[in-house]
């Protein structure tokens, strides 16, 4: 879902798949997982945002993105 409002915009994106441990940067690369994961994170900075990411085993992932109308 993609949505605009007075503030700036947000995305979410989400699924019921098998998950990962979304806790910590433990700076290991399962896959180039989190390098993906981390490369959402620097583009949304660039333009004053953040990501948030929800996800644990067997559980799906939930990716949030917002990013400010200004910056």
């Amino acid at each position: 879902a993609l949505r605009f409002n007075g503030d700036g915009a947000e995305a979410v994106v989400a699924d019921d798949g098998r998950g990962f441990d979304a806790s910590g940067d433990r700076g290991n690369n399962e896959a180039g997982l989190r390098l993906g994961l981390l490369g959402m994170k620097e583009r949304a900075a660039l333009f004053g945002g953040n990501v948030t990411i929800e996800s644990g085993p067997d559980r799906g992932t939930a990716v949030l993105i917002q990013v400010p109308a200004d910056r």
